[in-house]
């Protein structure tokens, strides 16, 4: 039975020669993961001798309870605890499964003997085994397979499914299209309504959704049409392109971790193994810290640099004027005081504000940003520091007690607990994220009571023996619901 249970390919060689259990007690434990006392019981007690006599047995699945599950212990006692439950619905899907192998047997013209109709569904079981643990938790979900077939088409839309914070991709698409709309509209106005060259458009353009507001080209203040359609194009516009250019860089961001993540887990699986993780270390992260700062002040000067250098050589001015426009450019002052006049100039100014703007903007945030780093990495440092190096009874007795780990535990965990402490390593974790105040308690408490919902069998975790559990109640409510409706 054990060869059988965990290696079902091997456990059917041997029982194809005669030299394992028979073919099925194999059936009952490998695919349907029937207790061994209610197998012994089916086999010996019963005599039923193969899956053909255990399909024509019974009449109708009500009968397992009496004839089957009353008559083994411990689930004979206790037929309404979740065990007995569970065995019940076990033994119900093999029942189930056993009486359309024998309809196909009956369709083949009756060929099929007992002996030929077991080696039928030992192949049906080595060739569907590998779907039935997921059959079975699509019909929890109630998900059919074709629906997850077509909600997932390639691997990274599998992998973003699977992440679950992927943006949905209308989003992104209605952003871009947006932009698009937006773009156009500013340019059909400047090339058609304010009669600029397309350089002048998109320039006016780009000055305006920045807010750098030069103020050397403007909506015409001739007509009451240009100043309604100016305002309200200034104010969509400075909305539009912060929530579609977040959305983009937000999608853009999501795919180009969720790659990267993959690429590291793929060329350094030997790290997630227990005792390779990299230690934390307060100095060398505060360090890192400092080196981010440093570098995004580099960018700024960086920027600066190309900005002075490029516009000394496309219009004739000082080294101070070029800084000063360059500076006014990169914080979206624009006084306007200072201004680029030819077609070259303006078209680097184009893309030297959605650049330099970029940079600044980004800079500053880490900049700002500092403090705060700091204070977390010494939050994180006293936290992974509260236990030491060592461990002792008090030590867990006391981690066990503590309101965090309580709150994240069932009535029967911290029953458990209580009499013999301890604490496991997912426990630890989010203990850890809680002191750390990266994990608040409310998001976590929704997860757990989710969690609880599924777990029928109050076990703590979520296995085959909850899907049967949900299967059996589902079924004895449906036929509940049959009664009821049957009843005048």
């Amino acid at each position: 039975q054990v060869c059988g249970q965990y290696f079902p390919l091997l456990g059917w060689k041997i029982g194809t020669v005669g030299m394992a259990m028979p073919q099925l007690s194999q059936f009952l434990c490998n695919q349907s993961n029937v207790d061994p006392k209610i197998v012994d019981f089916v086999v010996q007690d019963l005599q039923v001798k193969s899956i053909a006599d255990f399909a024509a047995r019974w009449e109708s699945e009500k009968q397992f309870g009496e004839e089957v599950v009353a008559h083994v212990e411990p689930f004979k006692s206790n037929l309404s605890k979740p065990p007995a439950k569970l065995q019940l619905a076990r033994v119900r899907r093999a029942w189930h499964r056993a009486q359309g192998v024998l309809a196909q047997g009956a369709v083949d013209g009756g060929k099929s003997g007992p002996h030929q109709l077991d080696g039928i569904v030992l192949a049906e079981m080595l060739h569907e085994g590998a779907d039935n643990d997921a059959q079975s938790a699509l019909l929890l979900f109630d998900t059919s397979p074709n629906e997850v077939a077509d909600g997932v088409e390639d691997e990274e839309q599998i992998m973003e499914a699977a992440e679950g914070h992927a943006s949905p991709k209308w989003l992104f698409r209605f952003s871009c299209l947006g932009l698009l709309l937006y773009w156009c509209t500013g340019y059909a106005y400047g090339k058609y309504r304010a009669g600029w060259d397309i350089i002048d458009s998109f320039y006016f353009l780009v000055v305006t959704v920045s807010t750098v507001g030069y103020g050397d080209f403007a909506f015409a203040l001739d007509h009451d049409f240009d100043k309604i359609f100016g305002g309200l194009y200034v104010f969509f516009g400075v909305v539009l392109i912060g929530v579609a250019a977040g959305i983009i860089i937000h999608t853009l961001e999501e795919k180009a971790e969720a790659k990267l993540n993959r690429l590291r887990e793929h060329h350094h699986d030997s790290d997630l193994d227990f005792g390779h993780q990299p230690a934390f270390n307060l100095k060398q992260e505060t360090r890192g810290v400092f080196l981010d700062i440093l570098w995004n002040f580099a960018m700024i000067g960086i920027t600066l640099a190309i900005g002075i250098a490029v516009m000394l050589q496309l219009e004739d001015w000082s080294f101070s004027d070029a800084f000063y426009f360059c500076m006014i450019t990169i914080t979206t002052v624009g006084y306007g005081d200072i201004l680029p006049t030819h077609h070259n100039a303006k078209i680097f100014v184009i893309f030297y504000i959605l650049f330099g703007f970029g940079v600044l903007a980004n800079s500053l945030s880490a900049i700002g940003a500092f403090p705060f780093r700091i204070q977390q990495l010494r939050k994180l440092d006293t936290s992974l520091s509260l236990l030491g190096q060592s461990l002792d009874a008090k030590h867990l007795s006391a981690l066990c007690s503590c309101n965090e780990v309580r709150s994240i535990r069932s009535r029967a965990q911290i029953a458990k607990s209580n009499e013999a402490p301890y604490i496991d390593r997912s426990e630890f974790a989010l203990w850890q994220l809680l002191k750390q105040d990266k994990l608040q308690m409310d998001d976590l408490q929704r997860c757990l009571q989710v969690f609880d919902k599924l777990d029928f069998d109050g076990s703590g975790s979520l296995d085959q023996s909850d899907i049967d559990l949900f299967l059996s109640q589902k079924t004895d409510g449906k036929a509940s619901s049959s009664a009821a409706m049957q009843q005048p």
